[in-house]
């Protein structure tokens, strides 16, 4: 146990050593929050050997799960498979595949993490259900009179579909709002399409990535399934508290129930970011009163200068939306002010991309041009179009630099056409990823669905580049589903001939592929599921993709849960950050104020070493015309101009 605690401060070790009782652990911005979590489950475990109870951890990225699993390994060794440490995702495809057969729900369905493969696989469903109204073989609805052209169709889907995956969010399915209570605030069409949406993912055996707490919440209405699951996991841990949305707040209570005693919640509601995706303040005052949680705070940042913790309270301590009598964070770091921070006023834009260039080049010959550094250097702006400016000049210095929030997470249409083909196989009549064939191969899908009426989607397929000039492709497809090759020979077969074909874009595709094989090795080593194909595509439809290699560009979002040792915060203006949106004299606006704040508040405190801040005097708008804009009000609030 010693070891446990070694090298932690009072404050962690209090929170650490404290494991009876509901408990509230507020943890500022570099207060070593994964330390502290991952010790307590340790601790915990290493002083319960021989009891058989596990604890659940629960955060919101598969990297923070995985950093969070070999912290502890290291710590208990083997005693790590008592816990299941994931994501709300996993955690809910796991107790899926284990008893979803309890609410309809197979243990061989797909999970879709792609929005433009829902987003067609609707379109079709819809253009299908309207010729059937069409020809008499459905009774005509308003769909048959409104979406009587495909442009119609194309125009409208797009947003219905994220409509219904933010209703979803919010633990509402097609059947509920047709209830009398939601009803009369949707239209009929609307309310028709959602239906279509949902037996067409049943039909298929599909499920999107809201699909996954929605049904786990419906799961655990099942009084014997969860009471099972609270009689396995004693212990209840949750990661960024702060960011869980009312279908995440609403599965730790059903799980918690009404007096559960070992609930353990790391947050910082100054750090709260993700309002749009429902997560509110609120819901972490609610699960205090509930289960009367006691609270402590963890203050040091181990991250920042005292210079820029200096200016994050300034700035935070603006906000209202705050737990009482918390407070300030303070510096464990000794980096000098006079070194730590720097603000500079730019007449425009494009000055201001030019110094920060220049700065970059400073700093990478400090550093021995050692570019391929992780978390050396980022810019933060407040959207990415405020970063376009500094893309190009870094493009111009031929420095590398990566936009996480740009970047796909399979790059290439070849190996994306190679994945499509593994969801075809592991589902014989999966309709999206043999339109996503189809169009690869120039194929006219209905036309192969006509020449091979009786076979499935996957026989027409072959069938058809049986019949052309693929042979190679046909020839791997053919020995892996007749001589039963395990997929990964297959992935890796396939793999090789795109690589020989010339016009293949090989660096994004070699990418691609490590990207694959470390979420294979992955899956292999982690062993959560049986080894079979359906199980891999839904583990890497739950893998993330993480950054890149060079200078990281980023939106204040995507910097969250990161450091770096130099971090510029560029286009500091009124209108830019904070967003226009949020400077309205309404309650909804001054909500949003404080999110923006927020915001910002997480950018200062990315740093280590120095933080660089600016702002510009005019911008160039779309149209060519030279904008004049005032400087943010965060820099008043923050004491610098």
């Amino acid at each position: 146990m010693n070891d446990i605690l070694n090298g932690l401060s009072e404050s962690q070790k209090e929170v650490v050593t404290y494991t009876e009782g509901p408990l509230l652990v507020l943890a500022g911005p570099g207060a070593g929050k994964t330390l502290v979590l991952t010790s307590k489950i340790a601790y915990i475990l290493g002083n319960s050997i021989n009891e058989r109870f596990k604890i659940l951890a629960l955060t919101f990225t598969n990297k923070a799960a995985k950093e969070m699993r070999n912290r502890v390994e290291k710590f208990v060794g083997s005693e790590v498979h008592r816990t299941f440490i994931g994501t709300f995702h996993g955690f809910c495809y796991d107790m899926l595949i284990s008893y979803g057969e309890h609410i309809g729900v197979g243990n061989d369905f797909t999970i879709y993490d792609n929005n433009e493969d829902l987003i067609t696989l609707l379109e079709d469903a819809l253009k299908i259900e309207i010729e059937k109204e069409r020809k008499g073989e459905n009774k005509p609805t308003v769909l048959l009179d409104k979406y009587y052209n495909a442009d119609i169709i194309k125009n409208t889907i797009p947003s219905f579909y994220y409509a219904f995956i933010k209703l979803k969010n919010r633990l509402i399915d097609s059947e509920f709002i047709n209830t009398d209570k939601l009803a009369e605030n949707y239209s009929e069409d609307f309310k028709l399409i959602f239906k279509l949406y949902e037996k067409t993912l049943k039909e298929q055996n599909i499920l999107d990535f809201s699909d996954l707490i929605l049904k786990a919440n419906k799961l655990f209405h099942k009084k014997f399934i969860i009471e099972h699951v609270r009689q396995i996991y004693k212990y209840i841990m949750i990661d960024e508290g702060q960011d869980t949305n009312s279908a995440q707040f609403e599965l730790i209570k059903i799980i918690c129930g009404d007096n559960y005693k070992n609930l353990f919640i790391v947050a910082d509601e100054d750090q709260l970011l993700y309002e749009w995706n429902d997560a509110k303040f609120e819901y972490l005052l609610e699960l205090c009163k509930k289960y009367d949680m006691k609270i402590l705070q963890i203050n040091e940042s181990f991250r920042c200068p005292s210079k820029v913790v200096e200016l994050a309270n300034k700035l935070i301590e603006n906000n209202n939306l705050r737990i009482e009598n918390k407070k300030p964070i303070c510096s464990g770091n000794d980096i000098s002010d006079e070194d730590s921070f720097e603000f500079n006023e730019f007449d425009s834009q494009a000055e201001e991309a030019g110094f920060v260039k220049e700065k970059i080049v400073s700093l990478l010959a400090d550093n021995n041009n050692d570019i391929g550094r992780d978390n050396l250097i980022c810019v933060i702006g407040r959207n990415k179009y405020i970063l376009d400016e500094i893309n190009n000049k870094l493009n111009e210095a031929n420095i590398p630099h990566f936009v996480p929030m740009l970047q796909e997470k399979i790059a290439t249409r070849e190996m994306n056409f190679i994945l499509n083909l593994l969801k075809l196989i592991s589902n014989e009549n999966d309709k999206t990823a043999y339109f996503k064939i189809c169009e690869f191969l120039n194929f006219n899908y209905q036309e192969v669905q006509d020449k091979n009426i009786g076979y499935s989607l996957l026989e027409g397929i072959l069938n058809t580049i049986d019949r052309n000039k693929d042979n190679k492709i046909y020839a791997i497809l053919y020995e892996f589903i007749q001589e039963k090759k395990k997929y990964k020979e297959y992935f890796d077969k396939l793999s090789e001939l795109f690589f020989s074909i010339n016009d293949v874009n090989g660096d994004n595709f070699r990418k691609d592929k490590e990207f694959i094989n470390n979420v294979y090795d992955r899956f292999v080593k982690e062993g959560y599921y049986s080894n079979n194909l359906r199980d891999f595509l839904n583990f890497l439809a739950l893998s993330s993709k993480n950054g890149g290699k060079g200078v990281a560009i980023l939106t204040g979002h995507a910097s969250k849960g990161l450091e770096f040792d130099y971090v510029f915060i560029v286009s500091l203006n009124q209108g830019i950050w904070p967003d226009y949106r949020s400077l309205k004299n309404d309650d909804e606006s001054h909500r949003m104020l404080e999110e923006e704040r927020r915001n910002c508040y997480v950018a200062l405190t990315r740093t280590k070493k120095k933080l660089f801040i600016s702002c510009s005097k005019y911008r160039i708008t779309y149209s060519g015309q030279k904008k004049h804009d005032d400087p943010s009000q965060f820099l008043n609030e923050m004491g610098l101009i």
